[in-house]
């Protein structure tokens, strides 16, 4: 938990588009709530339904429960023309699946350690019972965090970044535009927007 505790916080800093894609958070929020549960409306970038708690998206962003987190409509006002947002609905699905199975891992093995050291383990039909099907939890976990990570790193996130720095012309200076594209993994002129 801790990990992934440090790596949300990194996330928040370095891909602030996938942070705000993970929690649907449309808009700007200080204090920003986390989303327990949203059905959100994708094309128009709102929330049909939420639930929230208050302050706890900050407290995951930046140890405090105020602190702005930045939303998916500031951000791509920010990267100017193109849409550079990722697919949000499965963005923020693969994100609870991932830690939803980690916290259930957790939870199961707490319970198991708490039944071996009362040497009630192979007496507990109902914990036993669970951590059969457990098995495929670490799979899920890990399936889910990898289509997340790499949804939520689209190339439109990663152009971003670089057009957004040519702008500032804060790039190493000299740096040619195939070089540039080399360097960014990117072979071919970027097609902003979506089809």
């Amino acid at each position: 938990m801790v990990v992934g505790h440090t790596q949300a916080q990194d996330m928040t800093r370095v891909q602030p588009m996938k942070m705000a894609a993970a929690e649907a958070l449309w808009k700007s929020e200080n204090p920003a709530a986390m989303s327990l549960f949203t059905w959100g409306n994708e094309p128009e970038r709102k929330d049909v339904w939420a639930v929230k708690v208050p302050g706890l998206l900050s407290f995951l962003a930046m140890n405090r429960f105020e602190g702005e987190v930045r939303g998916i409509q500031d951000i791509q006002a920010e990267y100017g023309p193109g849409d550079y947002v990722p697919p949000v609905k499965w963005s923020y699905w693969n994100f609870r699946v991932m830690a939803g199975a980690g916290m259930l891992m957790l939870l199961l093995g707490a319970w198991a350690l708490w039944a071996t050291l009362r040497g009630r383990l192979e007496t507990s039909p109902r914990l036993l019972a669970l951590l059969v099907p457990a098995i495929v939890l670490p799979y899920a976990a890990n399936s889910a965090g990898w289509i997340f990570t790499e949804i939520g790193r689209s190339e439109v996130e990663v152009r971003a970044h670089v057009v957004r720095d040519r702008r500032r012309l804060s790039l190493l200076p000299g740096l040619e535009d195939e070089e540039l594209r080399l360097h960014a993994g990117v072979h071919r002129e970027p097609k902003f927007g979506r089809a």
